[in-house]
């Protein structure tokens, strides 16, 4: 006995496009806006290796955070090398908005990469915004297929927390003087406010206790 060709949704290139539009429409209203940074390799001329990884370019991008937006991993530590912070999260893309962007884009790629950073928050504001957090892409889940429509319609993505390793930032963004000078954003947070404290504060003169002699 074959499959029921009144059920079999695995063709039905209408009921594709419906569910495709609903995951579109569902990330862009319960979603994030997410900055995707690809890597580039700097390559020795000579030797033919590669001797440092830049950032250069961003691409804007929704997505939706699996789980509620809650991470996993060990969280903030101390180990032997200083303060560690490994979270881990998973996020969706939709393939075909990223085909859109990317075909806007001077990138072109084809889908996400290992490698990769994704920044969660506002680019403009890196010190304000909603998760405020570099990530790197570990795994890109893009062979799965939603097997009841029969078509691939987004992309789970596994990122952990970026640690910079004097990689350069030449994004033209505000991003690159954050990374480049080693300042976290938390810790710029409290350095702006010590420095709106200082500006308000009244600096009050001390009376010197021999000025009634």
């Amino acid at each position: 006995m074959t499959i029921s060709q009144y059920f079999n949704h695995d063709k039905n290139i209408a009921e594709q496009e419906l569910f495709d539009k609903l995951s579109i429409e569902t990330i862009q209203l319960s979603g994030v806006d997410v900055s995707y940074i690809p890597y580039k390799k700097v390559v020795d001329k000579i030797l033919g290796e590669s001797v440092s990884t830049i950032f250069e370019n961003v691409v804007q991008i929704e997505a939706f955070m699996l789980h509620g937006g809650e991470m996993d991993g060990e969280g903030e530590l101390m180990s032997k090398f200083g303060f560690a912070q490994r979270d881990r999260m998973d996020l969706l893309l939709n393939k075909t908005r990223w085909d859109e962007v990317m075909s806007k884009s001077a990138l072109k790629l084809l889908r996400p990469r290992e490698g990769d950073l994704i920044f969660i928050g506002d680019i403009e504001k890196p010190y304000k915004s909603q998760v405020n957090q570099m990530f790197e892409i570990t795994h890109v889940d893009f062979a799965n297929s939603t097997w009841s429509f029969g078509k691939r319609f987004n992309y789970k993505i596994s990122l952990a927390s970026w640690m910079s390793s004097h990689e350069k930032f030449n994004t033209g963004t505000k991003l690159d003087d954050v990374v480049n000078n080693d300042i976290l954003p938390d810790m710029q947070d409290a350095i702006n406010e010590a420095v709106e404290k200082t500006k308000t504060s009244v600096i009050r003169p001390v009376k010197s206790p021999l000025s009634n002699i």
